[in-house]
């Protein structure tokens, strides 16, 4: 069974390996620019990085060759239409449900691919294993080399390692990856004085995220998802949506709905996603005795009964203190619906408290204060909620406009 297995496995990639071949020599023959793409991860995992590395790439497909450069998933490359896929060998971190390619300069044949292409513009996405290997690239072949910082590494690091010492150490060896570009995009000017605090000394620009999501006008979807929930025009409903993980700081928003329950404060909170901390979640609300006004949904497949919670949402939470431009929030501001956001983050930077979303402090007591405030004058949020959704609605299609004149100037340069 398992010698089978491994043998469709071979030939799906002798097959696929064929149609990368061809597309490449379509690739550098057709007369359009390529740029090539790179990030340490990629489907059928997913976070925000691959979520943006794939808009990103397909919109850029509409006028580009593209080309994404990532780890196998336990030796399979992930196929997608919108573009090509050129996968490396890799290990699988079965703890981060990850591939992961260490030495992506050893896979002779993801090399052999890479000599055969001719790339224009290389553009990474994580300053790890792939992203070292795309900037010495760029450097060999003397073409633009940029990169995205999404992340706040240091958090990531010390939650990993518990050192100081092995912190500043792997800080280090990404600031360098960095300073080996050209220029470095970030969302905002709170994520910018993140990266050049860590030392990079390259150019940094700001790009938003964006969204493909619109607006929903389907009332019926909206009215399924309180007929599913038993939701009531009367009860505020809160929602959170995002990876159920320790950086996202979910504990403090748990507190929070208990100190709610105590008030008396009557509400339902929906938490939309999946993670290593749903079972622990779980346990924290029946223990704070607010169980029963929170329904942890799992993830959500349908597109429209994602949507749909989003619009039927009187408030969306954001607790985290991590995320450099948290995607769920652009989604919730197209439905038109505020959001809640811990003073001191990149999602805060951008608020105006009371006029286009609202802050509060890092502690449980502030961001039940704050709630409960919120909903003394409904009239308000209405006037909040509107105001983001004007200011902070995003789409992608606009957002790769800005990416495409950065990659046309740094071509003609």
């Amino acid at each position: 069974m398992e010698h089978s297995v491994k043998s469709e496995l071979i030939k799906r990639e002798k097959k696929y390996s064929e149609q990368i071949y061809k597309k490449i020599e379509e690739f550098n023959s057709n007369g359009k620019k390529t740029i090539a793409y790179f990030c340490d991860s990629f489907y059928p995992s997913m976070d925000g990085v691959i979520s943006v590395l794939h808009n990103i790439a397909c919109q850029m497909s509409k006028c580009f060759n593209v080309v994404v450069c990532v780890p196998k998933y336990k030796g399979e490359t992930t196929i997608k239409s919108e573009y090509l896929v050129i996968g490396a060998k890799s290990l699988y971190l079965s703890k981060l449900k990850v591939g992961y390619s260490p030495y992506p300069e050893q896979d002779r044949k993801f090399t052999s691919y890479l000599k055969k292409l001719k790339i224009d513009i290389i553009h990474f996405h994580s300053p790890f294993a792939m992203g070292k290997f795309a900037a010495k690239l760029g450097k060999s072949r003397k073409i633009p080399v940029f990169a995205t910082f999404h992340s706040q590494y240091e958090i990531d690091f010390k939650m990993i390692t518990k050192s100081a010492v092995l912190t500043k150490f792997l800080l280090l060896n990404v600031v360098k990856i960095f300073n080996m570009v050209d220029a470095v995009f970030t969302m905002y000017e709170f994520s910018k004085k993140i990266a050049e605090k860590y030392g990079i000394k390259v150019p940094i620009y700001l790009i938003p995220n964006g969204t493909n999501m619109r607006k929903l006008d389907d009332l019926e979807a909206i009215k399924e998802i309180e007929r599913k929930y038993n939701l009531k025009q009367s009860v505020p409903m809160l929602v959170s949506v995002g990876r159920l993980v320790r950086v996202k700081n979910l504990e403090l928003m748990i507190e929070a709905l208990g100190i709610l329950k105590e008030r008396d404060f009557n509400f339902i909170a929906i938490i939309v996603g999946t993670g290593s901390l749903l079972k622990s979640l779980k346990q924290k609300a029946e223990k704070l005795g607010v169980g029963q006004n929170i329904i942890f949904t799992g993830y959500v497949a349908k597109l429209n009964d994602l949507l749909a919670l989003y619009a039927r949402a009187d408030l969306f939470l954001l607790p985290s203190m991590y995320e450099t431009c948290s995607l769920s929030r652009i989604e919730a501001s197209v439905q038109g619906t505020a959001l809640l956001a811990i003073n001191q983050t990149v999602s805060a930077s951008i608020i105006k408290d009371g006029e286009n979303g609202f802050i509060c402090e890092n502690n449980a007591e502030s961001f039940a204060d704050k709630i409960i405030e919120i909903f003394s004058d409904r009239n308000k949020l209405k006037k909040v909620s509107e105001k983001a959704q004007k200011e902070f609605s995003v789409f992608w299609e606009d957002v790769a406009l800005t990416y495409k004149s950065y990659y046309l100037e740094n071509m003609k340069k």
